[in-house]
């Protein structure tokens, strides 16, 4: 008997050496699937609640804590020939033995080293378990582990971004990452799912879609907005100058899976940021007429930048080509209004968009129930690029940020191009029934797209001509201009305002001199009419050529070689952006 005992024991010490040694081989493979040996050892519970006993007693110490969390890693992949997918009683019971000792194990939640490993933990659960065997589970449990998923979720939201913006410190922002992008699958799992009844699937929308989903977006923007709205601290500079550094990139691994979030409150998330852009543009308003304390000006003008970034990544998104969309989630909204009752007129649409253009400033109150949602955050966002665009015109410069006008690019670039697509209503059955001037798009009146053209072309070119300098700044205007090529290149191919500023303009000596030709060329040729190709070119193109025949016959001198050399970046632009059908207007003129 004792043998026996002896051998058994130690068949178990060298099994457990082997599963040791596989599960740190499979750490660094993408999930954790053991031979089909395995099969009769991980159908006990008791193998898989020893390592979370285990983790228990060691927890305290970062390093053997470490290689513990690799291990819980592991076990939330599990897939394979052990744990097949297809098995969903088997899964079910596997995830409920899981997230039962997880929620035991972490009750007060992860320490400081144990909190990117266990970010990890539910990103790997939620990607390689089926969506269904988590919210399939016992109404007692899941509502726990939603609730606790939903805490911890903003409690790190609040940790990672006091850090990442304070202390320019970004690990807990790398784990958040991990952690937001595991609630969008799981969220995206909820409609994959059918419920036995109509009370379960209203218990699941309520633990987990619709406000905790919206809580866990107002705790992001409450920590990039300073008080008294919000609780963001004071911006530690990244050590590096590069476009990684920039707040737009550098936290596009969080608006990414903040934007489909969204979508699950889309309605209470474009009520909220109307208000707060509304507020914030009355308080700027404010300080530019003196009526109030203009000392709070920098901490306003970031507070307008996240509220910018926000913005440009929610409610519209861009493909990798450029082109933009507004949210499909979006037009759910529009339409569900429609079918409810709630129909808006297009005549007013435009009059309220050229109202937040021409007099930003003025009450809009009497459009509030009249327009749709996603047009009055258009019009808000207009209303702030026109009063940037006026006082900065005034030769207010000090109250004008770069940071913060290049925000307001992006996010004005986006919306323009998203609006501006056509949509054919008929195309989609979601949509049809649903008539054109009531979706969420911009009017197509003839004379509100000259306003529009005219209001862009001002604001784009005014920055082009005054901080020429500001090479990023520049680009971004001119990605601005473009957004329109695609609906309105006729409008500005024949816009007074585009001629009258680049007469004042020496295009060769912007950095951005190839670009901004680039774009010139792509807007007469998408004019799509050989008379306003042929005024456009001759008026940009032909001044060109003769400054640049007059430099070459000039003796060689170190000024003159550089302008030839400025000439040549011009017209590299041009040629980038010749096409078949512009290419023999274009060389016409040369």
């Amino acid at each position: 008997m004792e043998l026996t005992g002896l051998k058994w024991n130690e068949e178990v010490r060298h099994r457990k050496y082997s599963i040791r040694k596989g599960i740190v081989w499979n750490f660094s493979s993408t999930s954790f699937r053991p031979p089909i040996s395995w099969k009769d050892l991980l159908e006990n519970d008791e193998f898989f609640t020893l390592f979370f006993k285990l983790h228990s007693k060691i927890r305290h110490d970062e390093n053997l804590c470490t290689k513990s969390m690799n291990c819980l890693i592991q076990l939330a992949s599990l897939t394979g020939d052990c744990m097949p997918v297809a098995d969903q009683e088997a899964s079910c019971k596997y995830v409920q033995m899981y997230i039962s000792n997880l929620l035991e194990l972490f009750q007060q939640g992860p320490s400081k080293w144990e909190t990117n490993h266990f970010c990890m933990i539910i990103n790997r659960l939620f990607l390689y378990r089926p969506l269904t065997s988590v919210m399939k589970q016992e109404a007692e449990l899941r509502s726990r582990f939603f609730a606790f998923l939903r805490d911890y979720t903003i409690h790190l939201t609040n940790q990672a971004m006091q850090k990442a913006i304070g202390e320019a410190e970004h690990e807990d922002h790398t784990s958040l990452a991990l952690i937001y992008d595991a609630i969008v699958v799981l969220l995206r799992g909820r409609w994959r799912t059918c419920f036995a009844s109509e009370e379960e699937a209203d218990a699941v929308d309520n633990e987990l879609v619709k406000w905790p989903v919206l809580m866990i977006v107002n705790a992001f923007i409450q920590n990039v907005l300073a008080p008294p709205k919000g609780s963001r601290p004071v911006a530690k500079d990244e050590d590096d100058g590069d476009d990684d550094s920039e707040d737009r990139t550098l936290f596009q691994d969080l608006f990414n899976p903040l934007s489909s979030m969204i979508c699950y409150s889309v309605g209470e998330f474009m009520e909220n940021m109307a208000t707060n852009l509304h507020q914030s543009l009355a308080e700027f308003t404010g300080m530019a007429t003196g009526t109030v304390d203009s000392s709070r000006l920098p901490t306003w003008q970031e507070d307008q930048h996240w509220l910018m970034l926000t913005l440009a990544n929610s409610l519209v998104g861009e493909e990798i080509d450029g082109a933009c969309h507004v949210s499909g989630d979006v037009f759910d909204y529009t339409q569900k209004m429609f079918h409810a009752g709630r129909k808006f007129d297009e005549l007013k649409k435009a009059q309220y968009l050229q109202l937040c253009i021409e007099q930003p400033t003025q009450d809009r109150q009497q459009y509030a129930q009249e327009i749709d949602p996603f047009v009055i955050i258009m019009g808000e966002l207009f209303a702030w690029a026109s009063i940037e665009h006026d006082v900065f015109a005034n030769a207010s410069r000090e109250m004008i940020s770069p940071e913060l006008c290049r925000s307001t690019f992006l996010c004005l670039r986006r919306f323009l191009n998203a609006a501006s697509s056509p949509v054919d209503c008929d195309k989609w059955n979601d949509y049809q029934g649903v008539a054109a001037e009531n979706l969420p798009v911009m009017p197509k009146a003839k004379e509100f797209s000259a306003i529009l053209v005219r209001f862009v072309v001002k604001k784009v070119l005014s920055v082009l001509l005054n901080y020429g300098s500001e090479e990023k700044l520049c680009q971004d205007a001119i990605d601005c201009l473009l957004s329109l090529v695609e609906s309105h290149a006729s409008d500005i191919a024949s816009s007074p305002e585009l001629f009258e500023y680049l007469n004042s303009l020496d295009i060769a000596r912007l950095p951005n001199r190839a670009n901004l030709m680039k774009a010139l060329v792509l807007i007469g040729a998408a004019a799509n009419d050989q008379e306003l190709q042929e005024n456009m070119f001759k008026l940009i193109l032909v001044p060109l050529s003769e400054r640049f025949m007059a430099a070459v016959s000039v003796p060689s001198q170190t000024e003159v070689d550089s302008q030839i050399v400025d000439y040549l970046q011009c017209f590299d632009g041009v040629a980038k952006a010749s096409q078949s059908h512009s290419a023999p207007v274009l060389f016409s003129e040369f």
